[in-house]
């Protein structure tokens, strides 16, 4: 994504994996389904005063990268 310009972030950290929760004894993996989710999900730019233009090219890159 970054090469085409388009910034992504992962996003949605399982709540467990917070410090405040890691410190109360959650760890990694003791919830695997969120686990997971955060592994597959990302965050694509998506704001209201977002060009369609720049629209079209954050899905034309997703469609590229994924052989869409």
């Amino acid at each position: 994504m970054l090469e085409n310009d388009i910034a992504a972030n992962l996003h949605y950290i399982p709540v467990h994996r917070h410090p405040y929760y890691e410190n109360l004894g959650f760890k990694e993996n003791d919830f695997s389904i969120a686990e997971d989710f955060y592994r597959k999900v990302i965050s694509i730019p998506i704001y209201p005063a977002l060009q369609d233009k720049d629209k079209a090219h954050v899905v034309e890159t997703l469609k590229k990268i994924f052989k869409i």
